[in-house]
């Protein structure tokens, strides 16, 4: 029988993008990839992780088929601490792919990234790890 073990590498890697958008009405400003402050799940990392397994359920297909891997979840921290344009930047397979951004997405709200003490948006790249392990006997 296999063990499930869910692991979340404890790094979080900010990109920019080098796309210029037109000119619209509204202006608003490209996402920054490194900030004086970067933003932080309520409660910092482990909290992360700890509501990122909660909301994880390891898909049964996958686990069957030993499917494994990190799956990059790119998604914009907006000024307010909302969070936007969820999408895979790299990804494993389908349905680990699909399993990781939902759950991202249901993230609250984070502590806003900051320039000189004003609150910027910023662009994040969390690492999700599906990974299996083999269940050891237990000792009698």
């Amino acid at each position: 029988m296999k063990k499930i073990v869910f692991g979340l590498v404890i790094v979080l890697f900010a990109f920019s993008s080098s796309s210029v958008f037109a000119q619209t009405p509204i202006e608003v400003e490209e996402p920054l990839s490194v900030v004086e402050v970067m933003p932080q799940f309520p409660g910092g990392n482990d909290k992360m992780i700890s509501f990122l397994a909660s909301n994880i359920k390891y898909p049964k297909t996958a686990i069957e088929a030993n499917m494994q891997g990190i799956v990059y979840v790119q998604f914009i921290v907006e000024t307010d601490g909302s969070l936007k344009s969820f999408e895979i930047v790299r990804g494993v397979q389908a349905q680990l792919d699909s399993t990781a951004l939902s759950a991202s997405k249901l993230m609250p709200k984070w502590l806003p990234g900051k320039n000189g003490g004003k609150a910027v948006r910023v662009r994040c790249v969390i690492p999700i790890d599906f990974r299996l392990e083999e269940e050891k006997p237990k000792k009698k």
